[in-house]
């Protein structure tokens, strides 16, 4: 009965991962300023910044980071505003849900150091819409990423 029951559950996840890759891959977000890498993390989905269109600070920055590389400097933690933004997780959390959607997720937002709650939809195979929100879904904003080669 183990060895079944173990089985069942082994072939439930792998249906569940199956349906996640999906959505994994390299995503352009709208403005364009930035891809995001959406991978496997445990049996969720995450995302971290693979690139960024401005790796560094701009020579007018207020701040006095001309020239360096764009860290995580508006996170509430002071501790890790020192981390580079490209490499940064920004989405955690999302697990799989009705149809094409990711639900129960995270985005974190290093330009305001804000964390939203977010769902992803799979509108298209290569149109992601994310939408991040505060509170209840109906409070917040989409957006829709292009998937990259």
């Amino acid at each position: 009965m183990l060895a079944l029951t173990l089985s069942l559950w082994l072939l439930s996840v792998c249906v569940v991962l199956a349906a996640d890759d999906r959505v994994t891959g390299t995503w352009k977000t709208a403005d364009g300023r930035a891809l995001i890498e959406i991978y496997h993390c445990g049996t969720n989905i995450c995302g971290r910044v693979a690139w960024l269109r401005e790796p560094y600070f701009p020579a007018d920055d207020r701040e006095g980071m001309a020239g360096k590389p764009r860290t995580d400097r508006h996170n509430p933690n002071p501790e890790l505003r020192n981390r580079r933004v490209i490499g940064l997780q920004i989405m955690e959390g999302f697990t799989c849900g009705d149809d094409d959607r990711w639900e129960h997720g995270t985005i974190y937002d290093s330009d305001t150091g804000k964390t939203y709650r977010s769902r992803l939809t799979l509108i298209a195979p290569n149109r992601l819409d994310l939408h991040g929100y505060i509170g209840i879904p109906l409070f917040g904003r989409s957006q829709i990423w292009t998937r990259q080669k």
